[in-house]
Order: C-alpha cells, then sequence, then structure tokens
C-alpha cells in the first residue's frame, strides 16, 4: 500500500482516487492487527512454545 501511495504521489491523498480509500483502509487494518513487528514476536514465541 505505501509502494502504490508513492507512485501516485500527492493525488494518492485525495479523495478523487480510490488509491486513498485502499490506503487508508490498509493503514486501519494494520493498526487494528497490530505492528509487523509485534506479529513477528507473536508468531516466533508460538513457533518456540510449540517446538
Amino acid at each position: 500500500a505505501d509502494e502504490a501511495l508513492q507512485l501516485f504521489g500527492a493525488y494518492g491523498t485525495t479523495d478523487e482516487f480510490l488509491i486513498q480509500k485502499l490506503y487508508r483502509d490498509a493503514r486501519v487494518k494494520l493498526i487494528e492487527d497490530g505492528t509487523t513487528e509485534v506479529l513477528s514476536l507473536e508468531g516466533a514465541g508460538d513457533l518456540i512454545r510449540n517446538y
């Protein structure tokens, strides 16, 4: 999503283009699920416990 927004530049932040909604929704989903680092740590912990 970040790369797509960079390709669109300033147009990616206006309501005129679908990319703005897609980027916004993707960012909300990341916040909702947790940061990549936290999810990685949780996954690593699960692997260690199951090993």
